[in-house]
């Protein structure tokens, strides 16, 4: 957001380099009286757009798409959204409300995080290795 707010500072001012990740953050900054309005800024759509220049990929962390319409205003300037839900705690209504707001082509889609299940040995991949293994010992015996 300090880019954002002073004009004066660039991109690569606020940029804090991690050459060992190969990776390169700005951090959201002081907060501002009126986040919403902030984003509204055409100062916004100028950053990533330089930073569109300088970097393969650039990914914005965005509060939540219903519960702020902060990721909603700044949609005009990114390509597409990662939707992250989570396990047990995200509510079915809330993720279909997101879904709902986002437009479709927009959606990158969504990362399931938090989820304490184990796999049991039941699941799909399980069972094709295990068939894997059936045919393998079945074909070395037929030799």
């Amino acid at each position: 957001m300090d880019a954002i707010l002073d004009t004066n500072l660039t991109l690569e001012a606020v940029t804090h380099k991690r050459p060992h990740l190969n990776l390169s953050i700005v951090p959201a900054g002081r907060r501002p009286s009126a986040p919403y309005e902030v984003l509204k800024s055409p100062r916004v759509g100028e950053l990533l757009a330089e930073a569109r220049k300088r970097y393969d990929y650039v990914i914005v962390d965005t509060p939540p798409l219903v519960s702020v319409p902060d990721s909603r205003v700044i949609g005009k300037w990114v390509d597409g959204f990662l939707i992250v839900v989570a396990a047990h705690r995200t509510p079915r209504k809330l993720l279909e409300e997101a879904l709902n707001v986002t437009e479709p082509a927009k959606l990158v889609g969504l990362v399931f995080n938090g989820d304490d299940r184990h796999l049991s040995r039941d699941t799909y991949s399980s069972k094709r290795s295990s068939r894997r293994r059936a045919g393998s010992r079945q074909t070395a015996s037929d030799d």
